[in-house]
């Protein structure tokens, strides 16, 4: 980390997908010091009409999560690019960590940037978008250093889609369906 100060995290959505987490971090999970904790007085909700969750408020709720520790600037800087397309801010929070408190950030969305859905579904969300949004993520973070997250933000819909014709590609098209030629 060569003289950062190191920071901790707190993702209760997409990002407790692993293989989304080490695409953003750019490094293996084996290099990720991740714990299971929570987020008290929070409940996490699907976005109305989106594929991601919004967190938010809730008396007496508790946000399920992974906080993220020993994260370097380098890392935030990646986080921030990659979530701020979506409108999410840093803001500080206590988690609870086996029974302790710990002092963590949470990305956040701007105020009023969404209504809340159902609530949040990771397996769902794994099960219906976890690959494509695993490409879309490749394809974002390549961006890294170049462009903006809100230039980015504008891209975003061309990358989902390139990663839902990959996601389809790999089925192939039915045999019924081709000519002989």
């Amino acid at each position: 980390m060569s003289g950062d100060k190191a920071r901790a995290l707190f993702f209760y959505g997409t990002l407790r997908h692993m293989p989304l987490l080490e695409i953003v971090l750019g490094r293996d999970a084996a290099l990720i010091d991740v714990r299971p904790a929570q987020l008290p007085d929070h409940a996490v909700n699907w976005a109305e009409g989106e594929i991601f969750p919004i967190i938010a408020a809730q008396q007496g709720a508790a946000a399920q999560g992974l906080l993220v520790q020993g994260l370097s600037e380098q890392d935030i800087a990646r986080l921030r690019f990659y979530e701020g397309g979506f409108a999410y801010d840093l803001s500080p929070r206590v988690v609870e960590i086996g029974g302790a408190e710990r002092s963590a950030e949470v990305f956040f969305p701007a105020r009023d940037s969404w209504r809340a859905g159902a609530p949040w579904d990771l397996q769902a969300w794994r099960g219906e978008w976890g690959a494509l949004s695993e490409h879309a993520a490749r394809e974002v973070m390549e961006h890294f250093g170049q462009r903006s997250a809100q230039q980015i933000a504008h891209l975003l819909p061309f990358f989902r889609a390139r990663a839902w014709a990959k996601e389809l590609a790999k089925d192939g098209a039915p045999s019924t369906l081709r000519r002989d030629m």
